[in-house]
C-alpha cells in the first residue's frame, strides 16, 4: 500500500513540473516582437483625410464639422507627441502615419445622457531607413462616458457626464485613440 502512495505521489510531482515547464512548443511558437520593441519613435504625423465623414452628435445639418475635424486633429497630434515616443523602447527608427477617416462627436448633452464619440483611423509604421511599412491598419476608437443604470445610477451618470466641455470631450477621444493605439502596436 505505501509503495502505491509513492508511486502516486511521485506520478503526481511529474505531471505538476511538467505542466509547470510548457512544453517545447509554446517557445517555439512565441510571437515576434512588436513595432513597440523594435523601433524608436522618429515622427508622428496625424491629418485628416480628404473625404473623412465628420459628425457632431446630434447630426445637425448646419454643424460646423470643420471646426470638429481641427479641434480633433489639434488633440490627436498633442496627445501622440507627448505621449508616443515613450512607448517605443527599439532602437530602428520609426514613423507613425494617422489618417482620421470619421469621427462621431457626442454634444454636450448626448455626453451628459451616456452617448460614445467614435473615431476612425488608417494607421501606418513605417521603417524611417527603408520606407517599408511595418504594419498598417485600420483602428476604431470609442470614448465611452460614464454609464449606470437604475434611478440613482441615471443621477449619478448625469452628474458625472455634464461637466464635460467641448475641449475635454475631444481630449478623451484622442488619449483614448493612444491607448488604443499602443495597445494594437505591440501584437
Amino acid at each position: 500500500m505505501t509503495r502505491i502512495f509513492k508511486t502516486a505521489g511521485l506520478l503526481l510531482a511529474t505531471i505538476t513540473l511538467s505542466a509547470c515547464m510548457g512544453s517545447q512548443g509554446e517557445v517555439s511558437n512565441a510571437a515576434p516582437a512588436g513595432p513597440l520593441a523594435v523601433h524608436s519613435l522618429k515622427s508622428v504625423s496625424v491629418s485628416v483625410a480628404n473625404d473623412a465623414k465628420i459628425n457632431k452628435l446630434p447630426r445637425l445639418d448646419n454643424a460646423d464639422t470643420s471646426k470638429a475635424a481641427a479641434q480633433v486633429l489639434a488633440s490627436t497630434n498633442q496627445v501622440l507627441k507627448s505621449g508616443l515616443a515613450t512607448s517605443f523602447t527599439g532602437k530602428a527608427p520609426a514613423t507613425v502615419k494617422v489618417s482620421i477617416v470619421s469621427i462621431d462627436m457626442s454634444s454636450g448633452a448626448g455626453r451628459t445622457v451616456g452617448s460614445s464619440s467614435y473615431m476612425t483611423t488608417a494607421v501606418q509604421v513605417v521603417d524611417a531607413r527603408t520606407g517599408k511599412t511595418i504594419k498598417s491598419g485600420t483602428l476604431q476608437t470609442e470614448q465611452r462616458p460614464f454609464r449606470a443604470t437604475g434611478n440613482i445610477g441615471l443621477i449619478v451618470m448625469i452628474a458625472s457626464n455634464a461637466g464635460s466641455t467641448e475641449e475635454k470631450r475631444y481630449q478623451e477621444l484622442a488619449e483614448k485613440f493612444h491607448s488604443d493605439l499602443v495597445t494594437w502596436l505591440q501584437n
